[in-house]
């Protein structure tokens, strides 16, 4: 597997899991208000999304440090 590939799986699987929670809002708007689908419905689905995406945002990071224009690794092998 190369890095493209990871980030690429990252992405999707941060776009699909928002996805899923913009269901949930859709499914429940007219029977609860948002906020009690947003304390109670989804609040275990926005979790895991909000830790998803730091996963991305560090593996983003951790990217850039090793291939982009601030790369402190200087060999073109690693």
């Amino acid at each position: 597997m190369t890095i493209q590939g990871v980030e690429e799986s990252l992405k999707v699987n941060l776009a699909y899991s928002i996805l899923e929670i913009y269901k949930i809002f859709k499914e429940n708007e007219k029977k609860n208000s948002k906020k009690d689908i947003t304390n109670s419905i989804a609040a275990i689905d926005i979790v895991k999304v909000s830790q998803m995406h730091i996963k991305y945002v560090t593996f983003w990071m951790f990217k850039d440090m090793i291939s982009g224009p601030k790369s402190v690794i200087k060999c073109k092998r690693n």
